[in-house]
Protein backbone atom coordinates (compact mmCIF):
# COMPACT_ATOMS: atom_id res chain seq x y z
CA UNK A 1 0.00 0.00 0.00
CA UNK A 2 1.41 3.43 -0.91
CA UNK A 3 1.81 6.25 1.62
CA UNK A 4 -1.19 7.92 0.00
CA UNK A 5 -3.28 4.76 0.41
CA UNK A 6 -2.09 4.33 4.03
CA UNK A 7 -3.13 7.91 4.82
CA UNK A 8 -6.51 7.48 3.12
CA UNK A 9 -7.14 4.17 4.89
CA UNK A 10 -6.11 5.41 8.33
CA UNK A 11 -8.13 8.59 8.01
CA UNK A 12 -11.23 6.81 6.77
CA UNK A 13 -10.69 8.60 3.46
CA UNK A 14 -11.13 12.02 5.06
CA UNK A 15 -8.02 13.91 4.07
CA UNK A 16 -8.38 17.57 3.18
CA UNK A 17 -5.92 19.14 0.75
CA UNK A 18 -5.50 22.86 0.06
CA UNK A 19 -2.96 24.44 -2.24
CA UNK A 20 -2.05 28.04 -2.94
CA UNK A 21 0.90 29.75 -4.58
CA UNK A 22 1.74 31.70 -1.42
CA UNK A 23 1.34 28.97 1.19
CA UNK A 24 2.20 25.77 -0.69
CA UNK A 25 0.19 22.62 -0.04
CA UNK A 26 -1.54 21.97 3.25
CA UNK A 27 -3.48 18.93 4.30
CA UNK A 28 -5.86 18.20 7.11
CA UNK A 29 -7.58 15.35 8.80
CA UNK A 30 -6.68 13.29 11.84
CA UNK A 31 -3.44 14.15 13.66
CA UNK A 32 -0.26 12.27 12.72
CA UNK A 33 -0.45 10.43 16.05
CA UNK A 34 -4.01 9.27 15.32
CA UNK A 35 -2.94 8.22 11.83
CA UNK A 36 0.05 6.24 13.10
CA UNK A 37 -2.13 4.39 15.59
CA UNK A 38 -4.29 3.21 12.71
CA UNK A 39 -1.39 2.48 10.37
CA UNK A 40 0.89 0.90 12.98
CA UNK A 41 -0.70 -0.19 16.27
CA UNK A 42 1.42 0.07 19.43
CA UNK A 43 3.39 -3.05 20.34
CA UNK A 44 2.46 -4.78 23.54
CA UNK A 45 5.13 -5.83 26.04
CA UNK A 46 4.95 -9.41 24.76
CA UNK A 47 5.36 -8.24 21.14
CA UNK A 48 8.54 -6.35 22.06
CA UNK A 49 10.11 -9.59 23.28
CA UNK A 50 9.45 -11.17 19.89
CA UNK A 51 10.42 -8.17 17.76
CA UNK A 52 13.75 -6.70 18.90
CA UNK A 53 14.23 -2.94 18.69
CA UNK A 54 16.85 -1.69 16.24
CA UNK A 55 19.65 -0.21 18.30
CA UNK A 56 21.56 1.63 15.57
CA UNK A 57 18.89 4.30 15.12
CA UNK A 58 19.35 5.92 18.52
CA UNK A 59 22.34 8.02 17.48
CA UNK A 60 21.10 9.02 14.02
CA UNK A 61 19.54 12.41 13.33
CA UNK A 62 17.38 12.80 10.24
CA UNK A 63 16.48 16.16 8.73
CA UNK A 64 13.09 16.17 6.99
CA UNK A 65 12.67 19.01 4.50
CA UNK A 66 9.00 18.97 3.50
CA UNK A 67 6.55 21.84 3.03
CA UNK A 68 3.40 19.76 3.60
CA UNK A 69 2.92 19.92 7.38
CA UNK A 70 0.76 16.82 7.53
CA UNK A 71 3.23 14.62 5.62
CA UNK A 72 6.17 16.16 7.46
CA UNK A 73 4.61 15.44 10.86
CA UNK A 74 3.47 11.94 9.86
CA UNK A 75 6.96 11.03 8.61
CA UNK A 76 8.63 12.60 11.66
CA UNK A 77 6.34 10.67 14.03
CA UNK A 78 7.11 7.37 12.26
CA UNK A 79 10.87 7.99 12.38
CA UNK A 80 10.77 9.02 16.04
CA UNK A 81 8.91 5.77 16.84
CA UNK A 82 11.76 3.94 15.09
CA UNK A 83 14.24 5.63 17.43
CA UNK A 84 15.62 8.37 15.20
CA UNK A 85 16.11 11.96 16.30
CA UNK A 86 14.23 14.15 13.84
CA UNK A 87 14.66 17.78 12.82
CA UNK A 88 12.09 19.32 10.51
CA UNK A 89 12.26 22.20 8.06
CA UNK A 90 9.25 23.47 6.10
CA UNK A 91 11.33 24.94 3.28
CA UNK A 92 14.81 25.10 1.78
CA UNK A 93 15.82 28.34 3.47
CA UNK A 94 15.03 26.99 6.95
CA UNK A 95 16.86 23.75 6.14
CA UNK A 96 20.00 25.63 5.13
CA UNK A 97 19.87 27.64 8.37
CA UNK A 98 19.52 24.43 10.39
CA UNK A 99 22.48 22.83 8.61
CA UNK A 100 24.70 25.78 9.48
CA UNK A 101 24.70 24.51 13.10
CA UNK A 102 23.58 20.87 12.85
CA UNK A 103 24.87 18.08 10.64
CA UNK A 104 22.26 15.33 10.26
CA UNK A 105 23.21 11.74 9.44
CA UNK A 106 20.60 11.63 6.65
CA UNK A 107 18.31 14.09 4.87
CA UNK A 108 14.83 13.40 3.44
CA UNK A 109 14.30 16.16 0.88
CA UNK A 110 11.19 17.13 -1.06
CA UNK A 111 11.87 18.78 -4.41
CA UNK A 112 8.85 21.05 -4.78
CA UNK A 113 9.33 23.59 -1.98
CA UNK A 114 8.43 27.25 -1.59
CA UNK A 115 11.42 29.53 -2.24
CA UNK A 116 14.54 27.47 -2.86
CA UNK A 117 13.56 24.17 -4.47
CA UNK A 118 14.94 20.81 -3.41
CA UNK A 119 17.36 20.57 -6.31
CA UNK A 120 19.01 23.84 -5.24
CA UNK A 121 19.08 22.72 -1.59
CA UNK A 122 20.77 19.49 -2.70
CA UNK A 123 23.30 21.41 -4.81
CA UNK A 124 24.15 23.63 -1.83
CA UNK A 125 24.49 20.62 0.50
CA UNK A 126 26.95 18.90 -1.80
CA UNK A 127 29.35 21.88 -2.00
CA UNK A 128 29.70 22.29 1.79
CA UNK A 129 32.58 20.14 3.11
CA UNK A 130 30.82 19.24 6.36
CA UNK A 131 27.63 18.19 4.52
CA UNK A 132 28.76 16.77 1.20
CA UNK A 133 28.92 13.18 2.49
CA UNK A 134 25.52 13.27 4.21
CA UNK A 135 23.21 10.92 2.29
CA UNK A 136 20.15 12.62 0.80
CA UNK A 137 17.00 10.76 -0.17
CA UNK A 138 14.74 12.75 -2.46
CA UNK A 139 11.16 12.05 -1.36
CA UNK A 140 8.85 13.72 -3.83
CA UNK A 141 5.89 13.38 -6.15
CA UNK A 142 8.03 14.28 -9.16
CA UNK A 143 8.78 11.07 -10.99
CA UNK A 144 9.87 11.97 -14.50
CA UNK A 145 13.10 10.30 -15.60
CA UNK A 146 14.80 13.69 -16.03
CA UNK A 147 13.96 14.57 -12.39
CA UNK A 148 15.44 11.28 -11.17
CA UNK A 149 18.57 11.77 -13.29
CA UNK A 150 18.98 15.38 -12.16
CA UNK A 151 18.64 14.40 -8.49
CA UNK A 152 21.16 11.59 -8.81
CA UNK A 153 23.59 13.79 -10.77
CA UNK A 154 23.41 16.38 -7.97
CA UNK A 155 24.37 13.70 -5.46
CA UNK A 156 21.12 12.21 -4.12
CA UNK A 157 21.63 8.72 -2.70
CA UNK A 158 18.13 7.65 -3.72
CA UNK A 159 14.90 8.97 -5.23
CA UNK A 160 11.55 7.86 -3.79
CA UNK A 161 8.15 8.83 -5.17
CA UNK A 162 5.69 9.59 -2.34
CA UNK A 163 2.69 8.04 -4.08
CA UNK A 164 4.55 4.74 -4.61
CA UNK A 165 6.25 4.23 -1.25
CA UNK A 166 5.01 3.38 2.26
CA UNK A 167 6.31 4.78 5.52
CA UNK A 168 7.78 1.35 6.30
CA UNK A 169 9.62 1.36 2.96
CA UNK A 170 11.03 4.80 3.76
CA UNK A 171 12.29 3.47 7.11
CA UNK A 172 13.77 0.40 5.39
CA UNK A 173 15.59 2.63 2.90
CA UNK A 174 16.98 4.76 5.73
CA UNK A 175 18.20 1.63 7.57
CA UNK A 176 19.79 0.36 4.36
CA UNK A 177 21.67 3.64 3.84
CA UNK A 178 22.72 4.22 7.44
Amino acid sequence: MSTKEEVQSASGGAVLVDSSADDGVTTGGPSPEEMMEKIEPELTASDEKVIPKIQSAKDATILIIEDDKFLRDLTAHKLEKEGYAVIIAPDGEEAIKIMETTIPQLILLDIVLPGIDGFEVLRQIKVVNSLKNVPVILLTNLGQQEDVERGKSLGAKDFLIKAHVTLDEIVDKIKEIL
